[in-house]
């Protein structure tokens, strides 16, 4: 783990990307999406204000 991340906790992602994919191997077909970030750093999150 990285400093300041601790499993469950939310995350921002900066510089997501995501890029669909597919490929045939032995003769199946597979298909997805790939996804990268240029970091994953503690999620920030303003608080909604009551009233």
């Amino acid at each position: 783990m990285t400093d300041g991340l601790t499993v469950g906790a939310p995350v921002s992602l900066p510089g997501l990307v995501a890029r669909p994919w597919q490929s045939v191997f032995n003769g199946r077909e597979r298909h997805g999406i790939a996804y990268r970030a240029t970091a994953v750093m503690p999620g920030v999150f303003q608080m909604a204000q009551a009233g």
